[in-house]
């Protein structure tokens, strides 16, 4: 299985535990968790903009 296939796969298992928990997981957010997992950003880009994302959602 490819990294990508294999990083979809671990974020839709993560996504429904989530949901059957009560939380509502925006596409905003999956695409920021997917690049990181991806190694497309960095920790630093990532903290800064799940921030910003916090923030919207406020």
């Amino acid at each position: 299985m490819k990294r990508e296939e294999q990083v979809r796969k671990s974020m839709q298992q993560a996504k429904a535990s989530i949901e059957i928990e009560g939380f509502v997981i925006s596409k905003e957010q999956e695409d920021l968790v997917f690049k990181k997992l991806m190694g497309e950003i960095t920790q630093e880009q990532f903290d800064k903009l799940a921030l910003e994302l916090a923030s919207k959602a406020e």
